[in-house]
């Protein structure tokens, strides 16, 4: 038992400790808006390829560590380097991180849709309805913020003269909330049918 002890400890010391590195790192790199930060210089200073998981191990708590204490953001450009990104660069990523959001509620919304109520136990016809009436609301409010932001962007285009921004189509009503769990059994009692 204590062999094994001793090979995982030095497993995680032959690894070393993550933060010198972040340190190094923070020391190395300017982060002023703008700056290209090429992997391979990443590289060369950790002494460590990108393709191990050492290096994506130690960037990532770099940036984590540049996020929440310097508030500073990385921009990925693929395969060749970081960029720090200026004040419309983080509102790129934050608006990017929102629209995955809901992309990930509405395919959410969509799986409780379709998934057969009566198949499912009291329970889980709870969730069911909870989590449509949650996602519905969500993808709602969403869709209404989106338009008006829309039509403040085209009043602004037309004050000043800036090119139009083109205004979607406007998006499809979402459906009414399903029926709740008694109003089902209420309809199934009446007409002896469920629908």
């Amino acid at each position: 038992m204590k062999r094994q002890e001793d090979s995982e400890m030095a497993k995680r010391q032959s690894k070393g400790p993550v933060s010198p590195d972040v340190e190094l790192l923070l020391q190395k790199f300017s982060v002023a808006v703008g700056t290209h930060i090429p992997y391979k210089k990443i590289e060369k200073v950790l002494g460590v390829k990108r393709k191990k998981h050492r290096w994506k191990t130690v960037v990532s708590a770099w940036r984590n560590r540049l996020e929440h204490e310097y508030v500073v953001q990385l921009i990925c450009k693929r395969g060749k380097a970081f960029i720090v990104a200026d004040p419309p660069g983080r509102v790129n990523i934050s608006v990017n991180h929102t629209e995955k959001a809901l992309r990930s509620v509405t395919r959410a919304n969509g799986i409780a849709r379709r998934t057969d109520p009566n198949q499912l136990g009291v329970v889980d016809n709870m969730r069911r309805d909870h989590v449509i009436r949650v996602t519905s609301t969500i993808i709602l409010t969403a869709t209404q913020a989106r338009q008006k932001l829309q039509t403040e962007l085209v009043a602004i285009t037309k004050q000043n003269s800036i090119p139009k921004v083109p205004v979607s189509p406007k998006p499809q009503a979402i459906p009414p909330f399903p029926p709740s769990i008694q109003q089902r059994a209420a309809k199934k009692d009446k007409t002896g049918t469920d629908g």
